[in-house]
């Protein structure tokens, strides 16, 4: 993802402008990631929205604008997994997403048997495209276990599918 320090210091300060423009900027991508932790449409616009309302909050703690995405992904982290913790849900996948899916109903209804977090390093991996660097300030954990704990999930993902399953996703998520 993209930086742009002089809205988010501008932000920093206090700018209701930038603020917008931060949340433009990130919504989106928030609102799938949170998706895909909590399985739920409605659920993942609520964190976003407690999201942003933390980083406003706390905005004077930033020290590092490079740091924002991880700021924001962390906030958005631990938000959803206190909305599991808090209502016990069962993860019900509703027909309503951000945009077309981007993996099959079959996939879907795999990763939502994964623990939380499990779901949430795939996919700050896989659909992100992050780095294990980036990822280490999300969940506070060597780049070694991230990588570690990603594989181990890949391959309970690929247990879960069974070896005979040939969607090139399932392929890309797995390998």
């Amino acid at each position: 993802m993209e930086n742009n320090e002089e809205y988010i210091n501008e932000f920093i300060q206090g700018n209701e402008q930038a603020f917008v423009q931060l949340m433009n900027t990130y919504s989106n991508r928030l609102g799938k990631y949170c998706y895909n932790i909590l399985g739920n449409y409605h659920d993942a616009e609520d964190v976003v929205q407690i999201t942003f309302i933390k980083l406003y909050q706390k905005r004077k703690n930033i020290k590092n604008t490079q740091e924002i995405t991880g700021y924001l992904y962390r906030i958005a982290y631990t938000t959803s997994i206190d909305l599991i913790r808090k209502r016990k849900f069962l993860l019900i996948p509703m027909k309503e997403q951000y945009e077309k899916p981007l993996i099959s109903e079959e996939l879907f209804q795999a990763l939502m048997t994964l623990k939380p977090q499990e779901r949430s390093m795939i996919y700050n991996k896989i659909v992100e495209e992050m780095t294990y660097k980036e990822m280490s300030s999300i969940y506070k954990k060597s780049e070694a276990a991230l990588r570690k704990q990603v594989e181990r999930s890949k391959k309970k993902l690929k247990n879960l599918l069974g070896s005979s399953h040939c969607c090139s996703l399932v392929e890309e998520v797995v390998k």
